[in-house]
C-alpha cells in the first residue's frame, strides 16, 4: 500500500471513529436526560441598585486624563523617533508604532510616578547630588 494513502486512511478512519464515538455518546446523554428530567428551581432576588453617579467627573480625574494624554503623546513621539533612530527609516517608521504606543499607553497611566521621579532627579542634578 502507498505510505500516503495508508496514512490518509488511518488518519480519515481514526476521525471518523472519533465522531462515531460521540456521536452515539450524545445520543445516549440526551436519552438519559429525556427520561430523568432535571429542574433547578431558583428564586432570585434583585440586586440593589448602585448609588446615583455624578454626570460630570471629578476636576483631579479631568487633570489626571489630561496629564495621561499629554505624557502619553510626549512619550509616544519621543520612542517613535528612538525606533527610527535604532532600527532606520523602514522598520523605525513602518513598525515602530507598535512599541512606542505600548510604552505610551503604560507611561500614560503611571504619568504621576514619572513627573515626580523625573522632578526628583532634575533637582538632584541641580543639587549635585
Amino acid at each position: 500500500m502507498n505510505e500516503p494513502l495508508a496514512s490518509f486512511v488511518l488518519i480519515g478512519g481514526g476521525t471518523a471513529l472519533a465522531f462515531i464515538w460521540l456521536f452515539f455518546a450524545l445520543r445516549r446523554l440526551n436519552r438519559q436526560e429525556k427520561a430523568r428530567p432535571f429542574v433547578l428551581k431558583l428564586q432570585v432576588e434583585p440586586a440593589p441598585s448602585p448609588p446615583p453617579a455624578s454626570a460630570e467627573p471629578s476636576m483631579m480625574l479631568a487633570f489626571y486624563y489630561l496629564g495621561a494624554l499629554v505624557v502619553g503623546g510626549l512619550v509616544f513621539v519621543g520612542a517613535w523617533i528612538y525606533c527610527i533612530a535604532t532600527y532606520g527609516f523602514l522598520f523605525g517608521v513602518g513598525l515602530g508604532w507598535l512599541p512606542s504606543a505600548i510604552v505610551a499607553v503604560i507611561a500614560g497611566f503611571t504619568w504621576p510616578l514619572l513627573v515626580a521621579l523625573v522632578t526628583l532627579a532634575v533637582l538632584g542634578m541641580m543639587q549635585g547630588w
